[in-house]
């Protein structure tokens, strides 16, 4: 049987995460990818509706944190496997942005692509907010071009395994970590 996508990529990278818990989901908002919108099917964006001190209660974001299912997902995760870092993958600002203490991370990923480091701010009720400022998990968003501008040879898992390799932050010190992907 040939692996393919993030089974390709875990096989081949198998120590560098090695003693670490891997979950990926690949996508966080179904109803919007099928739509191409950035809402859900409520209309709800939901990068907005995590429960933040930061969010804005009104109906483009969710009357309340976690109004959405889909907002809810990543927060039991979180609950439930505690990871160490949160990457989230977000298109078209081009560039590597963090919140909460992941400033180390994010330019030792910057080294291996040519997107720089970029604080772009912890958006009101955002995943950023949530997992970085309200609980203090690294959390970096890789920031791709648009998809028709990429022309770039290396893959966003790759980036994260050249720089897993010289951040000690992802490297097993007697714990097992998990990174949410």
């Amino acid at each position: 049987m040939r692996k393919v996508g993030t089974a390709c990529f875990l096989a081949r990278t198998s120590n560098l995460f090695e003693g670490h818990q891997i979950i990926v989901v690949p996508v966080i908002n179904p109803d919007g990818l099928a739509a191409g919108t950035r809402g859900n099917a409520n209309r709800v964006d939901l990068n907005r509706n995590f429960p933040t001190s930061n969010r804005k209660n009104i109906p483009e974001f969710g009357m309340e944190g976690f109004s959405e299912p889909e907002s809810r997902a990543p927060g039991m995760l979180q609950k439930r496997y505690q990871p160490e870092l949160i990457i989230s993958i977000h298109q078209p600002l081009a560039c590597i942005d963090y919140d909460g203490p992941g400033r180390e991370i994010a330019e030792a990923m910057s080294e291996y692509c040519d997107l720089p480091v970029k604080k772009l701010g912890a958006m009101p009720g955002s995943y950023g907010s949530y997992a970085g400022l309200e609980l203090n998990i690294p959390i970096i968003t890789f920031e791709m071009r648009n998809v028709e501008e990429d022309k770039s040879p290396r893959s966003m898992y790759d980036i994260v395994c050249k720089s897993g390799e010289h951040c000690p932050n992802l490297q097993n010190q007697g714990k097992s970590p998990t990174i949410l992907i």
